[in-house]
């Protein structure tokens, strides 16, 4: 088992969820971000904190944003939390007949005429991402994911964690798939969202880099090999010094040193907030029991080769849970003594695992058997829209996934 001294790194969680506001009977995305946080919050506001729940803006003006205020001692429940701030900003949006639509991607959005960037706020930031990036390209615009907030304290914890982080990641976009379609039609991958985020910053590569963050396991390292690049690389772009290279930083999990966390990004906003948070509940037992050496050392952890990670993970954004690992080292760090499994197989064994060790709340549990039962989003998503795939036939597919937000329940 893993020294303790600085370890103690579940203490408090961050989660970020991101909603599309639509027009209620069409379900096109509307830029009313600001209205709706004006209403709320007053003029040129950019968030309104509710409780243990805030509301703020995102880069487009048709994107809301719930995180928690604060650090949540712990997940369950706190997909009633969440359920609650959608249903107050539902009652808020309704007069102007305007609804929010959950998911990671809109399904018929386009950017190139459809995008608007919020104007309030860090909005000579957002200007200047859209000069250098040009914003109106769905990897910018037209992306909304959860996004958990996991703490550690001190060089030990950030270099275990990172570890974790890392041997993890490959295995979410097989669980968190959500983005089968763009432009109403078939996208070609379950997980569009992160193939366009892979691409957002090409101009400039460091920025994203690999998507899964390199070997670096210290802070002063991180900092160096990491940060340092972005600003450097970003420097002819930003003479004025706007940037900030934590905040720039878009690699899937990334070091946010102001909170003293690691921002894991990779995973696909769901149909409601139980459902979000059941997989929040899950990723959590699965990066401690990493972390603790539950399977395997955090030695084997940290040598298990960059390029093998972001093959992994290339391979779960192509196929999801039909994704086929077969690398017998990287199935060994969680005790998968085999040569080869699905990605559904690698869950339903970390699944029973976080079950059995009462890591998941009784609705994450219910979640996750929902999840084996009928497979990820992306393939319910695929299954209901029928083998004509249209915006017409998309429409009803996702007006249902509007009412499941709303009565935070899982699409069937």
């Amino acid at each position: 088992m893993a020294e303790r001294d600085d370890l103690d790194l579940w203490e408090g969680y961050g989660i970020e969820i991101e909603w599309m506001i639509v027009d209620a009977h069409s379900l096109d995305v509307r830029p009313v971000a600001d209205h709706l946080l004006a209403g709320v919050a007053g003029h040129g506001a950019t968030e309104f904190e509710d409780g243990a729940v805030t509301w703020t803006n995102e880069l487009a003006r048709h994107l809301i944003e719930a995180k928690s205020t604060g650090p949540m001692p712990t997940l369950a429940g706190a997909d009633a939390v969440f359920a609650g701030a959608a249903r107050t900003i539902n009652a808020r949006l309704a007069p102007e007949g305007l609804c929010l639509l959950p998911g990671p991607m809109h399904p018929w959005m386009q950017p190139e005429r459809e995008f608007q960037q919020f104007p309030h706020g860090q909005d000579a930031i957002y200007r200047l991402f859209d000069q250098v990036f040009d914003c109106r390209g769905h990897g910018w615009s037209n992306l909304q994911s959860q996004q958990i907030n996991l703490p550690f304290h001190g060089d030990a914890s950030f270099g275990r964690l990172m570890a974790a982080v890392r041997v993890l990641m490959p295995l979410l976009p097989a669980l968190t798939a959500a983005s089968p379609f763009v432009e109403g039609a078939v996208a070609g991958t379950p997980n569009h969202r992160l193939t366009v985020y892979a691409g957002n910053c090409a101009r400039v590569p460091s920025i994203t880099a690999q998507v899964i963050p390199e070997p670096v396991f210290t802070i002063d390292a991180y900092h160096e090999l990491v940060l340092a690049p972005i600003l450097r690389d970003m420097a002819a772009y930003d003479p004025e010094g706007l940037l900030d290279a934590e905040w720039t930083n878009a690699r899937g999990a990334i070091v946010r040193f102001s909170r003293n966390c690691i921002e894991i990004r990779v995973m696909d906003t769901q149909e409601c907030p139980a459902a979000d948070l059941a997989l929040a509940e899950l990723v959590v037992a699965v990066a401690r029991g990493l972390v603790e050496e539950r399977w395997s050392s955090h030695a084997a952890q940290a040598r298990m080769a960059q390029d093998r990670l972001v093959h992994w993970y290339q391979q779960a954004v192509r196929h999801a849970e039909g994704l086929r690992v077969e690398d017998r080292a990287y199935l060994a760090l969680f005790d998968y003594r085999s040569d080869a499994a699905s990605g559904w197989q690698l869950w339903e064994r970390l699944i029973e695992q976080a079950a059995a060790a009462g890591s998941l709340s009784a609705t994450a549990g219910r979640h996750c058997e929902h999840w084996l039962r009928h497979g990820s989003l992306a393939s319910r998503l695929v299954q209901a829209s029928g083998p004509s795939v249209s915006r017409s036939a998309l429409r009803p597919v996702y007006r249902r996934m509007a009412d499941c937000l709303q009565q935070n329940s899982a699409f069937v």
